[in-house]
C-alpha cells in the first residue's frame, strides 16, 4: 500500500499542486508568497499496516519575516520544517466535517475517490484560507478574527506588530505593543518566556524611531 500512497502523490497530487504554483520537497509542498510561505504536508500514520495505509493532510503558514525576527537571523529555510508553522490546521478541521480525517488507503481502487475528496477539499477550503494567510490586505482581518487559527491573541498581535511594524505609524505600533503587552500578561508565566524578547525588540526599535526623529 505504501507504494500505491506514493504513486498517488507523484502521479495525481504532485501535478494538480504544481499547476498551482507548488513545488514539491518529500511529501511536502510548498509555495512562498513574497516573504510567506504556504505549505502543504502530507503525514502518513505511524499505525498504518501493509493492508491498510492511512494519511492526512496538514496545511500551514510560515511567516518568514516572524522568523527573521525572532530568530535573530536572515536566512529563512527554502522549506519551512512542519514545527515552524505560524498557522497550521489538519485538512478536515477546515472542512464541513471540522474534525482530523486519516484517508484509508487498502487498494488502487480507493485512490480515484480519496483523490477527489482531497482536491475537492484543498480548492474549497485549504487553498482559500493559505491564500488568506499570505495576501497582505486580508491578512491583518484574518489574523486578529482568529477564526481559522488554533493561536491565541497573544501570538496573533505578536505575528502582527512583526509583520507589519514598518507600516504603521509609531503610535499606532505602540498601541498594539500595549494591547500585547496587557494579553501577555494574561497567559502562564511561564509561556511569557516566548513573548517577552520580542516585545523588548519592538520596545528597542520603537524607542530607537524616536530617537532619530527627535
Amino acid at each position: 500500500m505504501k507504494e500505491i500512497f506514493r504513486k498517488f502523490l507523484a502521479s495525481d497530487v504532485s501535478p494538480w499542486l504544481r499547476a498551482r504554483g507548488f513545488s514539491r520537497k518529500g511529501q511536502t509542498f510548498h509555495k512562498w508568497i513574497q516573504t510567506n510561505c504556504q505549505v502543504i504536508n502530507f503525514q502518513t500514520s505511524m499505525f498504518s499496516e501493509p493492508k491498510s495505509y492511512e494519511f492526512t493532510v496538514n496545511v500551514g503558514v510560515f511567516f518568514g519575516e516572524v522568523y527573521r525576527f525572532r530568530e535573530n537571523i536572515d536566512q529563512v529555510p527554502r522549506v519551512p520544517p512542519l514545527y515552524s508553522y505560524h498557522w497550521d490546521m489538519r485538512l478536515g478541521a477546515l472542512m464541513p466535517q471540522n474534525r482530523d480525517i486519516w484517508w484509508p488507503i487498502e487498494s488502487e481502487e480507493d485512490v480515484p475517490p480519496i483523490s477527489r475528496e482531497i482536491k475537492s477539499a484543498l480548492q474549497d477550503y485549504a487553498l482559500p484560507a493559505l491564500d488568506r494567510f499570505t495576501d497582505e490586505k486580508t491578512l491583518p482581518e484574518t489574523l486578529l478574527a482568529g477564526k481559522l487559527t488554533k493561536r491565541n491573541r497573544a501570538q496573533q498581535l505578536l505575528y502582527l506588530a512583526i509583520m507589519y511594524r514598518e507600516r504603521y505609524t509609531r503610535q499606532e505600533l505602540l498601541t498594539l505593543i500595549a494591547e500585547l503587552r496587557a494579553e501577555v500578561d494574561r497567559t502562564p508565566r511561564i509561556a511569557r518566556e516566548y513573548f517577552d524578547p520580542s516585545i523588548a525588540k519592538l520596545e528597542a526599535e520603537v524607542s530607537r524611531t524616536r530617537s532619530t526623529v527627535n
